[in-house]
């Protein structure tokens, strides 16, 4: 929180809901249709976000070919880590 704002990026847990708002939206979108969330729950959302940076770039086999940024892929990883929580 800064300056009394709730709400404000700076503040961890809206920041953290709203990148899990943001990664279950992409999820839906890109990855749902192969995977569910309790697929990765309780996972490490950091190296969930570099195994799914690496599919992003073509890295790493993957079923299919998926474009996201370096924050989607993050925000995707915070949201099934948690578990759709």
């Amino acid at each position: 929180m800064r300056d009394g704002v709730l709400g404000h990026r700076d503040d961890p847990v809206s920041a953290a809901l709203a990148d899990a708002a943001a990664g279950k939206a992409t999820f839906n979108d890109v990855c749902s249709e192969c995977h569910e969330t309790a697929d990765f729950e309780g996972e490490n959302a950091a190296e969930l976000t570099a195994t799914i940076k690496k599919i992003a770039a073509g890295q790493m086999k993957h079923k299919k070919a998926m474009k996201l940024t370096d924050a989607q892929a993050a925000e995707v990883a915070a949201f099934i880590a948690a578990g759709d929580k």
